[in-house]
């Protein structure tokens, strides 16, 4: 199964640690020897998670301020390593965010279980916060009380089905997994609000549907777009989807920003132009360019761009 966006690796949550430890330090502007560093995994080789690190860009290692009292070169937090910090450490304040990826979390958890054990409810789903690998927000655990929300949506959505009677306190005791859950699994990789907000199939092939909202770059101040998508003609359709989405890149004024949501929707492109498109991987791509977009300008390009990565899914849920 492909691990969500937000679910870290031991690796990665090692390597995330590592930058956050060097973008702490009194002096990040500088090279040093980091043997203070403990990964949260135990790992102590810390010469391989430096190598790792570096190959991605986080950090670099400067093998002249060397001396030979320790294994590994000093190193050095790049600014796409401090990017990275400051990216995973926002998406951690966004209470909506956590919530959701603690709902995704569950779904997932309690697809495994019923795959592992189809005649076996899961008995209490406190136990998701035990799942072996760990399931994380970011580097953070999930808590009792993100179970408890996940549980009572999940379960009010019809993802998840009560089994047996509530406890007294009215919590769930006994729950599994339902079709429809197993469905947002299979097809939209757990996500339930991608699983909810697809679209039944049109009544007649000219189904016309739109995206339309403010664009906020400084070029654009006041300027609305609006794309029109025909069901009909599904690749003119994602022509015309991206054709506006690129042109909203071009307004974004930092040139790091745009870089990063012009690569990101050549991705989601390249991902639904595909012959017979992997859906939950057009699904995880669309939430990367809305929460990039989001982060980048604000909650209400976000929404924008949410509703033209929505019309994306709409034309591949209406292929053949």
């Amino acid at each position: 199964m492909t691990r969500p966006e937000w679910w870290l690796t031991p690796v990665a949550n090692d390597v995330l640690a590592l930058c956050e430890h060097l973008a702490a330090r009194p002096s990040n502007s500088n090279p040093d020897h980091i043997d203070d560093f403990i990964a949260p995994s135990g790992d102590d080789d810390l010469k391989r998670l430096i190598a790792i690190a570096e190959d991605q860009h986080f950090v670099r290692t400067e093998p002249k301020w060397a001396d030979g009292g320790h294994s590994h070169d000093p190193v050095l937090i790049t600014p796409s390593g401090l990017r990275h910090v400051e990216t995973v450490h926002e998406h951690r304040d966004r209470r909506k965010e956590r919530n959701w990826a603690g709902r995704q979390g569950l779904l997932l958890w309690a697809y495994d279980h019923a795959y592992d054990n189809p005649d076996l409810p899961i008995n209490s789903p406190g136990r998701f916060l035990e799942a072996d690998p760990p399931y994380n927000f970011w580097g953070h655990e999930f808590t009792e009380n993100n179970v408890r929300e996940a549980t009572d949506y999940l379960i009010e959505a019809g993802l998840l089905e009560l089994y047996g009677a509530r406890l007294a306190s009215g919590e769930p005791q006994n729950i599994q997994i339902t079709r429809a859950g197993k469905d947002c699994v299979e097809q939209y990789a757990g996500s339930p609000i991608a699983y909810l907000n697809r679209s039944a199939a049109p009544p007649t092939p000219g189904n016309t549907q739109n995206f339309y909202g403010r664009f906020t770059g400084q070029n654009a101040q006041g300027q609305k777009i609006s794309q029109t998508q025909n069901t009909g003609i599904s690749a003119e359709s994602l022509t015309t989807i991206f054709d506006g989405l690129r042109a909203l890149l071009s307004q974004v004024d930092d040139p790091d920003d745009r870089e990063d949501l012009t690569i990101a929707v050549a991705d989601l492109e390249r991902a639904a132009r595909q012959d017979g498109p992997n859906l939950a991987e057009v699904v995880q791509r669309a939430g990367m360019v809305q929460r990039l977009a989001t982060r980048v300008v604000g909650a209400e390009l976000g929404a924008t761009v949410g509703a033209a990565t929505s019309g994306v899914l709409d034309v591949l849920g209406n292929i053949g």
